[in-house]
């Protein structure tokens, strides 16, 4: 996915630091990111510059370190619901 792999890869490292908790939506054409306290406000401001994104230019997912994102994963590999902000919104 290259909204994972823009965040994995440019955001990761800058958001996880100071924006743990809040909502990343991300531009993919333009490499271009958004941050909200919910997915509705960080897709708004997205939408504010690009509002002619269309479906599949959008990411969106929770900022969280590591170490719960993969905790996260594996109760969902276990077949167990993960309520957490490690869940991948996006695209959309």
């Amino acid at each position: 996915r290259a909204g994972e792999r823009i965040y994995e890869r440019r955001l990761k490292a800058v958001l996880e630091a100071d924006s743990e908790g809040r909502v990343v939506a991300i531009h993919i054409p333009s490499e271009d990111y958004f941050l909200g306290d919910s997915l509705l406000e960080a897709s708004d401001l997205l939408r504010e510059k690009y509002p002619l994104a269309a479906h599949g230019d959008v990411y969106a997912r929770g900022v969280v370190k590591a170490q719960l994102s993969s905790m996260c994963t594996r109760l969902q590999l276990s077949g167990l619901a993960c309520r957490s902000e490690s869940l991948v919104i996006g695209p959309f």
